[in-house]
């Protein structure tokens, strides 16, 4: 399937060969997805909906998805950045009983030391 390449992508003529593909995949499937149904009221309505949203999607998704190619230090994935909020919500729950204007700095002091710790083990 198509879909199933949108992990292997790890360059920009990657990407363009990908947007190459969808065109072509939705030129040879044209007719399935036009073809529609008419109620007795003769109201109409798309059939394969599903197939037409998610061809919306992925042709929407070049411009959405593959930002890491033109900015070389974000990550591919939000996994990491999903690990460090969970790291942080840890640590605020040990410290709950803080005011608002504490817990604001105790999140930035959080957030600078954490990072600053993992710049020296990229450094290593």
């Amino acid at each position: 399937m198509l879909v199933d390449h949108i992990w292997l992508i790890e360059s920009k003529e990657a990407v363009r060969w990908w947007i190459q593909e969808i065109k072509a995949w939705e030129q040879h499937n044209w007719n399935y997805l036009r073809e529609y149904r008419r109620d007795t009221n003769g109201k109409w309505w798309y059939i394969h909906k599903g197939a037409r949203k998610a061809l919306s999607i992925l042709k929407v998704a070049p411009y959405i998805c593959f930002t890491f190619l033109s900015h070389h230090l974000l990550p591919k994935t939000t996994n990491e950045l999903e690990a460090q909020i969970g790291v942080l919500e840890m640590k605020h729950l040990i410290h709950r009983g803080l005011r608002r204007t504490r817990t604001t700095n105790f999140i930035d002091w959080f957030v600078y030391f954490y990072n600053r710790n993992l710049l020296s083990q990229k450094k290593k």
